[in-house]
């Protein structure tokens, strides 16, 4: 029986086993409100969420395609390349639990803190000014969507709590939503 079940799944694919575990959802549009009722419920914080316009999101979403994933930046603006490119965010964990800077770094150059950081907006689309900090060894962009469902919580809480808790660096986090926002000023067909 137990074969049967598996083959069933490995023929049927899993992925909406997977969606259905995980709690992903269909994405909808969101606005400020939803988003941080949303963080609340989930007891994330909610004093470091931005967005980016509809302009940026493609950029955005080709260096990270998908969520949950992070990027970091050392003091400097450099990216950090924490994983390998054909592997998953699951290196996060370790990483940002045990990240220093006098650790040695590869990094990505074609990405840079401005690259990224001057396409940030405030959840009502607001354009946002952040700056480097001289007592901020890194900076953390950790990508979530309200639509993933449980991986805000098993990954993307995790992340900033280990950040936060490093003992070795100081880290500013900043989360980056990806869903659809309502001040995007488009119509989609419900």
């Amino acid at each position: 029986m137990i074969f049967i079940l598996a083959s069933v799944i490995l023929i049927t694919s899993c992925t909406p086993i997977l969606k259905l575990y995980m709690g992903v959802k269909k994405p909808k549009i969101e606005n400020e409100k939803s988003l941080i009722k949303y963080l609340d419920k989930k007891g994330l914080r909610t004093d470091n969420v931005y967005a980016t316009t509809l302009f940026n999101y493609p950029y955005m979403n080709n260096i990270i395609n998908g969520a949950p994933d992070i990027l970091i930046f050392t003091s400097e603006g450099k990216l950090i390349k924490y994983k390998s490119d054909t592997s998953c965010n699951a290196s996060a964990f370790n990483f940002l639990e045990n990240v220093s800077p006098d650790m040695n770094f590869e990094f990505i150059d074609s990405i840079t803190f401005d690259d990224c950081f001057t396409k940030l907006t405030d959840l009502k689309g607001n354009p946002v000014v952040i700056e480097k900090s001289n007592n901020t060894d890194f900076y953390l962009i950790i990508f979530w969507a309200k639509f993933i469902g449980r991986l805000n919580k098993d990954h993307v809480k995790i992340w900033e709590e280990l950040a936060i808790n490093n003992s070795n660096a100081k880290i500013k986090v900043f989360k980056v939503n990806k869903d659809m926002q309502d001040w995007w000023d488009f119509q989609i067909e419900q």
